[in-house]
């Protein structure tokens, strides 16, 4: 199913957008409108998908990133898209239950880097940490806390 994305026209005279050059603006609407982002402006863009599809080659797109940081984060292969969501009519039902859903499915670490600058419409509870399970050491055997006292 094909996914529309609405450009306002007032976007080509906002004071970010005037202050990037060419190549940066290109890369920011990008963000905004390929295939792959959805209603909450989280989403994995691994950097060769983003040269196939952009033609810029990764030193141009890390640059331009650099400038776009505040507006758009790369973060492990994501993108997030900072007031993407609040420009997809957050009075929705059905837009507030799918920014949730993705928020649900996100990996953990995307989670943990996104919550504490996140500008979803939504109220979100700051992930909890993953549980690390308890290793021993190679030679096996069991721990000399759990050892049974003779």
């Amino acid at each position: 199913m094909d996914k529309h994305r609405y450009i306002k026209t007032k976007f080509w005279s906002d004071n970010f957008i005037v202050s990037l050059n060419p190549t940066e603006r290109y890369l920011f609407l990008y963000f905004l409108t390929n295939e792959h982002t959805n209603i909450a402006g989280i989403y994995e863009l691994p950097l060769p998908l983003m040269v196939f599809e952009t033609k810029l080659n990764p030193q141009v797109i890390n640059k331009s990133l650099s400038k776009l940081v505040g507006k758009v984060e790369y973060f492990e292969g994501w993108i997030y898209v900072k007031n993407f969501s609040k420009h997809q009519n957050p009075e929705n039902p059905n837009i507030i239950e799918g920014i949730k859903r993705i928020w649900e499915e996100l990996p953990y670490h995307i989670k943990a880097y996104i919550y504490p600058i996140h500008t979803l419409p939504i109220p979100l509870q700051q992930p909890k940490p993953i549980p690390i399970p308890l290793t021993y050491s190679i030679g096996g055997g069991t721990p000399p806390s759990i050892k049974k006292k003779a």
